[in-house]
């Protein structure tokens, strides 16, 4: 087991809490709302009042909400299991494969990637951070200006209203595909709210795929990572100071 996950722990399994006992409430409902619907048909059925024909279709009505009165049960039940044995699960994280694959090469098989590994992982819940690097150590042959984390100040000092500008891929190749190959993007904003020491607000535009990628100031150093955003904007994104790579990288 990795030791890294030792401090995650107990947010996964509350996560898991929440999402089984909603599980367990929503099929209670909805075996309680099939047993209220046998109840209503099974008067019809049983009513000598009724037409042959009305009790025959009351009578189909009971037996498929019987059906799915046992369906809803029996998920009930399983969820509610699960929900028992929580506390004593135990998690394991597994690493199958870390790799890239350079733009225009092909890849049929996980032989066609340039493996990678972790070499460093934040142990603080709040630092989303982790390093990989290639397994020889070496960068691709065409790469000749990488990020230097030496011009990266240890007080992390960025100011609202300041310029950044994010490069990365947003939604990986669904925006980054062209008939040039892999295109990247540069999306720009401005520090929109105070950091609280570890992280900081931009209003860079950013969509999934794109955490990970650098956020630069005017002057083209890192000052933060991009992480995390809200679902409902695109504007309010949030970025680990770089310190903290620099940080990462120097244990």
């Amino acid at each position: 087991m990795d030791d890294w996950f030792g401090s995650y722990e107990a947010t996964v399994r509350n996560i898991l809490r929440d999402w089984m006992q909603n599980n367990v409430l929503s099929y209670g409902h909805q075996k309680d709302s099939a047993t209220q619907r046998i109840s209503e048909w099974s008067a019809i059925r049983y009513d000598l009042n009724r037409t042959d024909e009305e009790r025959e279709n009351a009578g189909t009505q009971v037996d498929a909400w019987q059906r799915l009165q046992s369906e809803w049960a029996g998920d009930q039940n399983y969820y509610d299991g699960l929900l028992s044995s929580l506390g004593e699960a135990k998690f394991k994280v597994v690493t199958l494969f870390l790799g890239y694959a350079l733009d225009g090469t092909h890849t049929d098989n996980i032989n066609d990637y340039k493996e990678c590994v972790k070499t460093n992982v934040s142990k603080d819940d709040n630092i989303d951070l982790a390093l990989i690097q290639t397994k020889d150590k070496k960068l691709p042959s065409d790469v000749s200006d990488p990020i230097r984390l030496d011009d990266v100040t240890n007080d992390g000092q960025v100011k609202v209203g300041e310029d950044v500008a994010l490069v990365g891929y947003n939604w990986g190749p669904v925006i980054a595909s062209s008939d040039k190959g892999l295109r990247v993007q540069k999306t720009d904003g401005k520090i929109s709210q105070e950091s609280d020491g570890i992280r900081v607000l931009y209003s860079i535009p950013s969509l999934a795929g794109s955490s990970g990628s650098p956020v630069f100031n005017k002057s083209g150093k890192l000052v933060a990572i991009n992480y995390a955003g809200y679902s409902t904007t695109q504007s309010f994104n949030y970025g680990i100071l770089a310190k903290y790579l620099k940080t990462l990288a120097m244990q």
